[in-house]
């Protein structure tokens, strides 16, 4: 399954990512890389043929009311079970999305230190996932902080980036590798 990209389907029949048995999992890493792999897939050939019917602006409104509709499945159905799901998590990939499609031109014109302080406070956002309790089962309510500080991150756009440094930058690069291989070394 994890070759195939659909790892997420046969761990959501399982009890949830942070069970004491799924330490044994050693492949249990691998239902993300398959809801993006799904999203990668899926997206671009939905955009497709939404262009081949509406014009851009309805285009945008679909992404939008995909987002709201991710969202609302998640706030619904709250829980492990669907802590695996594309449906569940394709708003966390849809906000990039959003920022793509909807841009907010008036932060790219700030002074530097304006934007390094909606920088900073981006950071603030992302990190906050990690003041949570051990025994919360992961939310919507626990995410959209970080969801929300990425956006603003990303939508600034700045070259001179407090995240520009060699060591982020470095962390950066092998982050992914990391991801790859924490689940296995753990």
């Amino acid at each position: 399954s994890a070759l195939a990209f659909i790892s997420n389907f046969r761990f959501a029949k399982d009890e949830g990512y942070f069970a004491i048995d799924s330490m044994s999992k050693m492949l249990l890493h691998t239902w993300s890389l398959s809801v993006e792999w799904q999203f990668y897939v899926i997206y671009p050939i939905l955009l497709w043929a939404l262009n081949k019917v509406f014009n851009l602006k309805a285009i945008k409104i679909a992404v939008v009311i995909l987002f709201i509709i991710s969202i609302g499945f998640v706030l619904r159905f709250d829980g492990q079970k669907y802590y695996y799901m594309l449906y569940t998590r394709a708003w966390e990939l849809l906000a990039g999305a959003i920022v793509f499609l909807f841009p907010i031109k008036y932060l790219l014109n700030l002074p530097l230190n304006s934007k390094r302080i909606l920088e900073f406070i981006g950071l603030i956002l992302i990190v906050s996932i990690f003041v949570r309790n051990n025994n919360d089962i992961w939310t919507a309510i626990i995410v959209i902080p970080s969801i929300i500080g990425t956006m603003l991150i990303i939508n600034l756009a700045s070259e001179k980036s407090i995240l520009s440094n060699s060591i982020f930058q470095y962390l950066g690069k092998i982050s992914y590798s990391l991801y790859i291989y924490h689940w296995l070394v753990l």
